[in-house]
This record gives structure tokens, C-alpha cells and sequence, in this order.
């Protein structure tokens, strides 16, 4: 017990498993969009043109979040992106059996989109309630959040070795654990 918080606390490790996730499809993504996208025929100029639009599309999610919480509030607004998510994820798997460059980057950019958009909120779902000891739980959450990311994602990167299925069925995976979480944790 730390101050007013349990390091136990169901719904803030289950949102910090959310948010390791979410960061796990991110990790996943940047290790692998090179070695993706070189397989797929992309220039070392196409790969920068395809990775900064990608990067262009996040920074639009995040200044569209905060409309977003607003119009539909916090808990809505993560209940929907994750969904989206989920739904966007369980279509790669088809978008990988023909890759394109062009195909599978648009449909990367939806799933990196819709994290961005989810893990802001993700990361204030877990702390409300602890406001008291926020700052040593946003400490918690991220690192654990963070390292669980890494080993979430190492495990996919190593699974998949740059191929396009199974890569894809990885962020599925990292997807789905995402969604399940976070109805854990509203339960």
C-alpha cells in the first residue's frame, strides 16, 4: 500500500495492461515498418514519405482527441477508439495476405490513428481515482506499461520476422488484449 493507493488496484493494472498494448503496437510498427515496407518494394525516400504521413496522421489524432473527449466524454470516447481499433486491426490480417505498399500503408495509418487516439485516454482512465497519489501512479503505469510494451512487442517482432500475416495478426493479438483490458477494467 502506497499512501491511498494499492499497487493491486484492479482497474489501474488493467488499464496499464491496455496501455502496454496500445505502446505494443506501436513498438511492433516501428521496428518493423522498415523491414515491412522494404519487402513491399518502398525507396528509402518512399519509406520516409510513408513513415512521416503516418507520423502527420498521429499528430492530427492527438489534436482531435481533446474534441473528441469533449463531445463524447472520456470513458465513451476509449470505449469507441478501441472498438474502431479492434475492428481495423481484425481486417489487416487481410489486408497482409496481398500487401501492397500503398495498401498496407493506409491501413497501418488507421491502426496507428486510432491508438493514438486511444492511448491518451487509456493513461487517464487508469489514473482518475488516484488523485491523491497521481504522479507516483502515472510513474507506475508507465513504466510497467512501458516495459510490458517491450516484451509484448519483442515477442510479436520475433514471431512475425518482418512478414506481413503474421505481423499483422501480432497487432491483432496486442489489439485484442488492448480491448479486452479496458472492458475489464470498466466491469
Amino acid at each position: 500500500m502506497i499512501r491511498g493507493w494499492h499497487l493491486g488496484d484492479r482497474r489501474a493494472l488493467l488499464y496499464t495492461l491496455a496501455l502496454g498494448a496500445l505502446f505494443g503496437v506501436l513498438y511492433v510498427y516501428l521496428s518493423a515498418a522498415p523491414l515491412l515496407y522494404g519487402r513491399l518494394g518502398l525507396s528509402g525516400l518512399g519509406f520516409a514519405l510513408a513513415f512521416g504521413g503516418t507520423g502527420l496522421l498521429q499528430a492530427l489524432a492527438n489534436l482531435l482527441n481533446g474534441r473528441t473527449v469533449e463531445g463524447l466524454g472520456l470513458a465513451r470516447s476509449l470505449r469507441l477508439s478501441l472498438l474502431a481499433l479492434l475492428l481495423a486491426l481484425a481486417f489487416l490480417p487481410l489486408t497482409a495476405l496481398f500487401p501492397s505498399a500503398l495498401g498496407l500503408w493506409l491501413h497501418l495509418s488507421l491502426v496507428l490513428f486510432l491508438v493514438t487516439l486511444a492511448f491518451p485516454n487509456a493513461q487517464a482512465r487508469a489514473l482518475e481515482g488516484l488523485g491523491r497519489v497521481a504522479g507516483l501512479a502515472a510513474s507506475f503505469t508507465g513504466f510497467f506499461s512501458t516495459l510490458l510494451a517491450s516484451l509484448l512487442a519483442t515477442g510479436v517482432g520475433q514471431a512475425s520476422r518482418g512478414e506481413p500475416v503474421p505481423f499483422a495478426l501480432g497487432l491483432l493479438l496486442l489489439g485484442l488484449l488492448a480491448f479486452l483490458a479496458q472492458r475489464g477494467a470498466e466491469a
